[in-house]
């Protein structure tokens, strides 16, 4: 098996040759010697991108090149788009792209629609718009299954809210799976303050947990909330895909002292044939006004939502 360097020269060559320069250019400028050179070109010729007879196998080419590998980053993550920016600069199969500064910008629909200006419908798989959709964590652990035949064991965890240390959130890297959760938030600094839940996950979609809940390898922060507030008030539920659901909307409503009179979806959520009600178009909301007056002739004198803008 290759190791990482031996393929990153073998891409280098092919990207030079692509472009025009010569055999020789092309192994000077990378510093290779003649036999490492006419290893990499024997694996470009069994992989398909160069023929026997020297020329390039456009239709291989053509298919590679037509789908550049695609970055993404949100608009106001500013140093990490420079840093990736001058990394890629030399990539002609990789692009920086940036996403608006809004939630769900990370929802795949939505990084598809943002970026290749195609349409999922709900239910619909990034396949059918010729995307494969990987954060960059998925992507390590695929480096390190391949490379080291290593499964996933670790965790990266974003720790955040009321801790002494991480009030603007910390991330610790490669966290057994298995940890509590009072590790991490002793590791954070310990709690400062009156503190109130603590959430497995962000604040739109995680769930109710507690010091000793684990990390599994679906946990993607820690965050310790404020108190609850007291509120007397009856409650009307709107629940959306992007946030929370009715179930979790009505345990923080139980948690506030609150009672429930009405539940309604976000207009936005429709059957996706499958049983399940997702986002027609995530990041969009549209106006509730139909449904909270719908809610307020329930009894509803305030409104517990879990939409993704409001």
């Amino acid at each position: 098996m290759d190791t990482p360097k031996k393929r990153c020269e073998i891409d280098s060559v092919l990207d030079l040759l692509s472009l025009g320069f010569s055999k020789t250019e092309t192994r000077k400028k990378l510093n290779l010697s003649p036999s490492a050179f006419s290893n990499h070109l024997r694996k470009l010729e069994d992989s398909g991108y160069i023929k026997r007879d020297g020329h390039f196998n456009l239709t291989v080419l053509e298919s590679s090149y037509k789908h550049p590998r695609v970055t993404k980053n949100k608009l106001h993550n500013k140093k990490a788009i420079s840093v990736l920016k001058k990394a890629c600069a030399r990539e002609i199969k990789v692009e920086v792209k940036l996403l608006p500064d809004m939630y769900p910008a990370g929802d795949e629909r939505v990084i598809i629609r943002e970026l290749l200006g195609v349409e999922l419908q709900p239910g619909q798989l990034p396949l059918e718009a010729n995307a494969v959709i990987c954060n960059v964590e998925t992507i390590k652990n695929i480096v390190w299954a391949i490379e080291d035949r290593r499964p996933v064991i670790t965790k990266d965890v974003t720790v955040g809210g009321r801790l002494k240390n991480a009030k603007d959130g910390k991330i610790f890297f490669n966290v057994p799976i298995g940890t509590d959760f009072e590790t991490l938030i002793e590791a954070a600094g310990g709690y400062y303050g009156h503190h109130g839940e603590i959430v497995a996950g962000g604040a739109f979609t995680g769930k109710s947990g507690s010091e000793k809940s684990r990390v599994t390898k679906t946990t993607g922060g820690v965050l310790v909330a404020m108190p609850f507030p007291n509120e007397k008030r009856k409650v009307g539920i709107i629940a959306c895909e992007c946030g929370a659901q009715e179930e979790r909307l009505r345990e923080i409503a139980a948690e506030m002292g609150a009672e429930v009179v009405a539940e309604k979806k976000c207009k936005r959520m429709i059957d996706d044939g499958r049983g399940r009600y997702r986002c027609e178009l995530p990041g969009s909301c549209p106006g509730q006004a139909e449904t909270v007056l719908y809610l307020k002739k329930q009894g509803a004198e305030v409104i517990l939502t879990g939409t993704c803008q409001d």
